[in-house]
């Protein structure tokens, strides 16, 4: 299997794939970071979870029976980094037959299932600037830089909340000195702090993320 493992660069803004569609490719992300959002019928859309390097972005659809389109989020590219893909018909078959893939998978989808169901939650319950807190730290745990090159356009997106709202919000945390920004870039000042700041949701976040394959 791994020799017919494809690299591929992921600029930011592509589309892996579609609510209610077959994706052509499996993504096994080795470096930047995908989100999986949800989207209602007025345009509006939220975050329901995100996946770097420890993922597999269809995961989810390997567990769909043939030619039953049943997840219902899009999955693009928000960080810009690497996969290595194969033929989504290539990897389902490996996954039925092969029992160590098999198990992998599966231990993936339980955790992004749980943490959609956290995410959704946390969406619906918590304030913004807890959840900015929250998501900042995710997106850090998974590429491990402290400026992270996101824009309060995609912020706002990332976290149902209006653009406005999010520039409220990030002004607060920048002055508790936590976090700086300039124009398409927001920096972690103090990460203790701002663990502090995030939402009751960040530490379930980061024990799903660092137990994952354990």
């Amino acid at each position: 299997m791994y020799s017919r493992l494809e690299p591929v660069s992921l600029p930011a803004g592509t589309t892996l794939y579609e609510p209610e569609t077959m994706p052509d490719y499996v993504h096994f992300i080795t470096s930047g970071v995908v989100s999986i959002v949800a989207s209602m019928s007025d345009g509006a859309a939220a975050e329901v979870s995100i996946v770097g390097n420890e993922g597999i972005v269809e995961g989810l659809h390997l567990l769909s029976p043939p030619g039953v389109r049943t997840v219902q989020t899009r999955g693009f590219v928000q960080l810009p980094g690497t996969a290595l893909r194969m033929r989504f018909s290539e990897v389902r078959r490996e996954f039925l037959a092969a029992e160590p893939l098999r198990s992998l998978v599966l231990q993936f989808a339980q955790s992004q299932a749980s943490m959609m169901g956290r995410m959704a939650a946390c969406n619906g319950r918590h304030e913004l600037e807890v959840r900015l807190a929250r998501w900042l730290l995710m997106v850090k745990d998974r590429i491990d830089e402290d400026t992270l090159p996101v824009t309060h356009k995609l912020l706002a997106q990332m976290l149902g909340a209006l653009r406005s709202s999010v520039t409220q919000a990030a002004g607060n945390l920048k002055r508790g000195g936590l976090i700086e920004y300039r124009q398409g870039q927001v920096r972690i000042l103090d990460r203790e702090r701002l663990e502090a700041a995030a939402c009751e949701c960040y530490p379930v976040a980061r024990k799903l993320y660092s137990s994952l394959y354990k």
